[in-house]
């Protein structure tokens, strides 16, 4: 087979409004991020290539309908979209790099300007690991750090730019013993954290810890049930399972949402330090939650890729009600939810595609910018 069709290319979308009218376009690599006003999307500076060497970043901005380059990063390895987080008018991000003659990988961490469009390194640790994750509670960015043999919770305070480790973890790596952290997040009124600990006898466990802003541990909750809930894993997957990283972890008081690379999904309830599942079913491993660059604690939208109703769940954090609503495209109902976002103003981000599973016939991408209190929801 030729080279050329395993190249790596920008994906061209239309953006759309519910009404069909066609709002803008943008040629992208990988996942979006929305912010209230804006698209962050990544882009490809040649037309195909075999390999990613630089990637520049544009904003597209909905009230002009045009995108503006912000810069580019040069040695482009990865970046961990599912935890880039908007404080004020600032949005921070994880991103890899590694230079061809160098061993170790270097983590940075960049912000973006929203007001100018400035881009810049807040700083940047050697060897750190890929998957960092972080969370925004209040003015400060709490970040978890995984370096050699610990794992260490970070504050940073992005008025004054002073960073403190808070809590350490340690973790054996030669024998993959110890504790970590998996995910990390805030309800607004504590700081949660979801803790990996693999004992000497290579057995897991998960909890979910509760934190306030200095770190006093209010609660700790067993979740290694979750993977329970998958009946079709043996004993041996769900270990597997929990050892996961962890794409998705939501909080709103005793509700919980939790999401892994892998197949489980779970929504649950802590009720006097155990947990109980809100669905009756496993989720399917094509649920996901909408990405939201802020947190809203508030509630969660959910949705199931690549199905052909489009339905998508809205959960009241303060009651655990569900509302559901379906989204269709009128100009083709062939097309279906592969991804879901949304911004604080309540729009959400569709994107859409379509491909046939027998004849291989595909529809052109699309992006839906749509109101959420335009779909009715029941």
């Amino acid at each position: 087979m030729d080279r050329e069709s395993f190249s790596i290319r920008n994906t061209h979308y239309g953006i759309y409004d519910a009404d069909e009218h066609k709002i803008g376009e943008i040629d992208s690599y990988g996942i979006l991020i929305q912010t209230d006003d804006s698209i962050i999307y990544n882009h490809l500076p040649q037309a195909t290539s075999q390999e990613i060497t630089d990637m520049d970043y544009y904003r597209y901005d909905f009230a002009t309908n045009r995108s503006v380059k912000i810069g580019t990063i040069e040695n482009w390895v990865y970046e961990s979209k599912y935890n880039t987080t908007v404080i004020g008018n600032t949005l921070y991000m994880f991103i890899t790099t590694q230079e061809e003659d160098q061993k170790e990988s270097t983590l940075h961490l960049y912000k973006i300007d929203l007001e100018s469009n400035g881009m810049s390194v807040v700083f940047s640790e050697k060897g750190a690991f890929m998957y960092n994750s972080m969370t925004s509670f209040g003015d400060t960015l709490y970040i978890v750090q995984i370096l050699n043999n610990r794992c260490d919770i970070i504050a940073y305070d992005t008025v004054s730019g002073a960073r403190q480790v808070l809590k350490r973890f340690e973790f054996d790596d030669a024998a993959g013993t110890g504790e970590t952290i998996r995910q990390i997040t805030s309800d607004d009124d504590t700081l949660v954290c979801l803790r990996l600990k693999i004992d000497n006898e290579q057995r897991t466990s998960l909890y979910l810890d509760r934190y306030t802003a200095d770190m006093t541990l209010l609660e700790s909750v067993d979740l290694s049930s979750i993977t329970s809930e998958r009946a079709d894993l043996d004993p041996d997957d769900r270990e597997n399972e929990r050892r996961q990283g962890v794409s998705a972890f939501w909080v709103s008081g005793p509700l919980f949402y939790y999401e892994n690379f892998s197949i489980t999904r779970f929504l649950g309830k802590i009720e006097n330090g155990s947990i109980t599942s809100m669905t009756e079913t496993a989720l399917p491993g094509t649920w996901g939650a909408a990405y939201e660059a802020v947190k809203n604690s508030d509630s969660i939208i959910f949705y199931e890729a690549f199905a052909p109703d489009n339905k998508i769940y809205w959960l009241d954090g303060d009651t655990g009600n569900f509302r559901e609503a379906s989204f269709k495209v009128a100009a083709d109902e062939r097309y279906a939810i592969h991804n879901l976002s949304r911004d604080t103003r309540g729009n959400l981000l569709f994107y859409m595609g379509y491909e046939d599973p027998d004849t291989g016939e595909t529809l052109e991408p699309r992006l839906y910018y749509v109101p959420l209190e335009e779909l009715n929801f029941s």
